[in-house]
């Protein structure tokens, strides 16, 4: 059975890690917007007017990064119109350069979240604006820090990480609300929204935290959803808590939607992004992650609750915020992906 959105992108996607299909490109990140930032725009399918093209950490734009062959790939890439009508396909495609974080995944997530959200009660405007922060979630440009703030871009795509999204948003901000028609308030809560997503969630700092971003450097995965939850007003903080457990769902369960052959497609794009562990091993333990969905999963060092738990203490949302039972987030789900996500989990490493 094959239930959900099928893109039918082709993995484009995979001319971008290619050196021979970039620039060569190196240099010092910005941290802020630049006042020399370029002043061209871009079109963007069904959509009037032109709009900012977004910029890469090393502030040079992300279409001028690319060569002209990757720009012709990606011009004839199969891509749904809620991306091509806020993303040039090129941009789009270097953000979500992965084998596993490739350009189907956000669209996937996308998707799901949007179910998800409509199933939780919540509105068709307010569930259409977490499908759009999705489409962001994992936005990384493959950047490899050699310690001194310079950059490279990596032969193959590496696993997406949070801080490089948002230090890539805090980049773009201008830019990303004309795209998406945010206010600057729905931008804040977007970056919430993503920090929310990171995988695993919890208040370990190693090595993988320190990516030349100063504002979020040696910070653990749970600091720095605190400190974004901590930016937006009182009023938003319980409402946007709940709605980043929906969409932390989506994130980890809408791969094994599709059927048991798209998720062990899925899982060798994870092997194959990740390097240190065999397809065979991640497929062996993938009924085991998908057992964990919506729980605290100490064999993947993953908190989700006990740092939920914790926030709503801290930030003095009790009475106000909750956390999903696995039973409640499950139930979000349609009766086609509860059933296809069971026959996965039974099946998938057989």
């Amino acid at each position: 059975m094959r239930v959900g959105f099928q893109t039918n992108i082709n993995r484009p996607e995979r001319i971008f890690q290619n050196p021979a299909s970039r620039k060569a490109a190196s240099g010092q990140i910005k941290t802020e917007q630049p006042s020399s930032a370029p002043q061209e725009r871009i079109t963007l399918q069904g959509r009037e007017g032109s709009f900012k093209p977004l910029v890469s950490l090393s502030g040079d734009t992300l279409l001028n990064q690319a060569s002209q062959s990757a720009l012709d790939v990606a011009s004839g890439a199969t891509l749904p119109s809620m991306v091509t009508s806020r993303f040039a396909p090129a941009e789009f495609l270097m953000l979500n350069s992965g084998d596993y974080h490739g350009a189907e995944h956000p669209v996937k997530v996308a998707n799901a979240t949007e179910t998800f959200a409509k199933n939780a009660g919540i509105s068709k405007e307010r569930a259409e604006f977490l499908r759009d922060v999705s489409l962001l979630h994992d936005a990384d440009e493959r950047i490899l820090m050699d310690g001194n703030g310079n950059y490279s871009y990596a032969e193959k795509g590496v696993k997406a990480r949070v801080p490089v999204t948002l230090a890539f948003m805090d980049l773009n901000q201008d830019a990303l609300q004309e795209r998406m028609g945010w206010s600057k308030g729905e931008f804040q809560e977007a970056k919430a929204l993503i920090a929310g997503t990171e995988h695993p969630l919890n208040e370990t700092v190693g090595a993988g935290r320190i990516n030349n971003l100063p504002d979020y450097d040696g910070k653990s995965a749970a600091r720095v959803l605190k400190e974004q939850l901590s930016a937006l007003p009182k009023q938003r903080q319980s409402q946007v808590l709940e709605e980043l457990q929906i969409m932390r769902f989506a994130d980890q369960s809408a791969e094994y939607l599709d059927g048991v052959e798209s998720a062990r497609t899925s899982v060798k794009d994870l092997a194959s992004e990740l390097e240190v562990v065999p397809y065979d091993a991640l497929l062996k333990g993938t009924p085991n992650f998908i057992d964990g969905l919506g729980k605290d999963n100490e064999a993947f060092a993953d908190l989700p609750v006990q740092t939920g738990r914790a926030l709503i203490t801290e930030l003095g949302l009790e009475g106000q915020a909750r956390i999903f039972t696995p039973q409640e987030l499950h139930g979000f789900m349609s009766s086609d992906q509860s059933r296809t996500l069971a026959e996965v989990k039974e099946n998938i490493s057989r």
